[in-house]
């Protein structure tokens, strides 16, 4: 909040001050926007607050606005010079440009090299899991998960950089997996009843030899002799996590639903309860199914106190009903879904995402910026004419 103050103070003092200085309307609207994506950055780095999460990285941004800004601001100072002023500014700014130029060119000629994707650990993982594991979810690590998407259709547990997940607490049980107790067997122990709570079916373990950047694992050797091993390359491992079905969708009691979220990765103990349901064959099975990205239809023969879980991170634009009844859908401390459709014997739940009111609001804010997009030049051209 002390970060946002910071903004608004220097908005309407820069406002303000642009109203007096220039009429023109192109250098008001880049000067605020430097402000406000400069601002970023600098109250991270000089006051030490913020209020977006990585804030160093609209550095960027900044450069571009100030950029802009600089050129709405300099142009009719300069126009006011003698032409040969002009000529030599000129001239001195292309040298200048030519110079980085040349820099970034020598940096892109080492980095940007051509080789045969195909090659790589994270290609030829990717191309495994797809061709063996289909339609289970599997946790990968570090560079392998975030090119996986590209090589292959592959059901991950992760997979996104973490400034973008949705759930803190799967972030936080990511890091169970790669370090979850100071011993090996106390770290595989914890890494398995939450990759169980989270419904993979396998790991890729990336050892301190492979070719994966990150590394993140800090017992690499942890599920030797503990887990079926699938496949191994280049210190590169693939073991599968024992299961009573792939599904994501399980009938649990009430009373094995995980209601807080764990402190820490060690703080397992609802977890472990979880898993027991998960894991006991007297429950009956549950299938799930994608219907598309936006809706899930499970089926599953469901007695009296007893939920569904559904290994699939919560969010307000889910929507469920049974038959033509709508269902609340609520929140585990997990952050996955659960829900009690309140049937006996065989049922049949529909769930449909439609992103809840954050995903309308930003939809009708992108209709407005592209209705602005044309209004405003025709508005400028009509007050033109009409001048």
């Amino acid at each position: 909040m002390t970060g946002i103050a910071f903004v608004a103070v220097g908005w309407a003092l820069l406002w303000s001050y642009l109203q007096r200085w220039t009429k023109d309307w192109r250098l008001q609207f880049f000067a605020l926007f430097a402000y406000l994506v400069g601002s970023v950055p600098l109250i991270a780095a000089y006051l030490h607050r913020q209020f977006l999460p990585q804030p160093g990285r609209y550095k960027f941004e900044m450069e571009f606005a100030l950029a802009l800004v600089l050129v709405f601001a300099l142009r009719h100072p300069f126009r006011k010079l003698r032409l040969a002023l002009r000529v030599t500014i000129i001239l001195l700014l292309l040298s200048l440009a030519t110079e980085q130029i040349a820099s970034h060119y020598k940096f892109a000629r080492n980095v940007l090299k051509p080789s045969d994707d195909r090659q790589t650990i994270e290609y030829r993982t990717s191309a495994w899991v797809e061709g063996n594991l289909s339609g289970i979810r599997v946790m990968m690590p570090g560079t392998i998960s975030q090119w996986a998407d590209d090589f292959a259709p592959i059901l991950q547990l992760g997979g996104a950089s973490w400034s973008k997940a949705m759930n803190p607490i799967q972030q936080r049980g990511l890091e169970a997996v790669y370090n979850g107790g100071g011993t090996p067997e106390n770290d595989a122990r914890i890494s398995l009843l939450w990759l169980k709570a989270y419904g993979a079916g396998a790991v890729v373990i990336s050892g301190p030899d492979s070719q994966e950047y990150w590394k993140p694992y800090a017992h690499p050797g942890k599920f030797e002799g503990v887990l079926p091993l699938l496949w191994h390359a280049e210190d590169v491992s693939i073991y599968r996590v024992p299961q009573s079905t792939a599904s994501l969708a399980h009938v649990v009691p009430i009373g094995a639903i995980v209601t807080h979220p764990p402190a820490s990765p060690s703080d397992a103990a609802e977890i472990e309860r979880y898993v027991s349901a998960l894991d006991n064959p007297t429950l009956p099975a549950a299938s799930m199914e994608w219907e598309g990205r936006n809706r899930i239809r499970i089926r599953a023969g469901v007695m009296p106190e007893r939920a569904i879980s559904i290994q699939v991170t919560y969010h307000p634009g889910w929507h469920a009903q049974v038959g033509n009844r709508p269902v609340p859908v609520w929140k585990d401390g997990l952050g996955l879904m659960w829900l009690r459709p309140e049937c006996i014997g065989p049922c049949e739940v529909q769930l449909d995402y439609d992103g809840g009111w954050e995903l309308r609001f930003c939809r009708y804010l992108s209709f407005m910026a592209i209705a602005a997009l044309v209004l405003v030049p025709l508005s400028v051209m009509t007050r033109r004419t009409k001048a």
